[in-house]
């Protein structure tokens, strides 16, 4: 999606925690597929028989995009590997590890629910 009309959708006060979270989920969104690019070229002269005979010696959170990387190429972050991609990211219980909330978005919160 468009972040930045996501981002203007938002009240100005909290574009600093959308602009945290943003940050703090790219990061780990390039972190996932740079991790997975460099264990898709240790098995590129491979056939897929081959590679789908070793998945297990790769890591749960990049096994899924192997194929994805070795069918599209470059463009491998878009379409269903970028659904899956964003699934690895996903924080869990609403905890994004690193994320702060500010003392804005904290009292709109406490506000909210009561």
């Amino acid at each position: 999606d468009d972040m930045l009309a996501i981002r203007r959708d938002l009240p100005e006060e909290f574009w600093d925690d959308f602009d945290s979270i943003e940050r703090l989920l790219g990061a780990q969104v390039r972190a996932v597929a740079a991790k997975a690019e460099a264990a898709a070229a240790t098995v590129a002269s491979l056939t897929d028989k081959e590679v789908g005979l070793r998945l297990a010696s790769f890591d749960d959170d990049i096994r899924g995009l192997l194929f994805d990387i070795r069918k599209t190429g470059a463009g491998w972050t878009t379409g269903r590997a970028r659904q899956k991609l964003f699934r690895l990211i996903r924080p869990e219980a609403n905890v994004l590890p690193g994320y702060v909330p500010s003392s804005i978005l904290i009292r709109a919160v406490e506000e909210a629910q009561g």
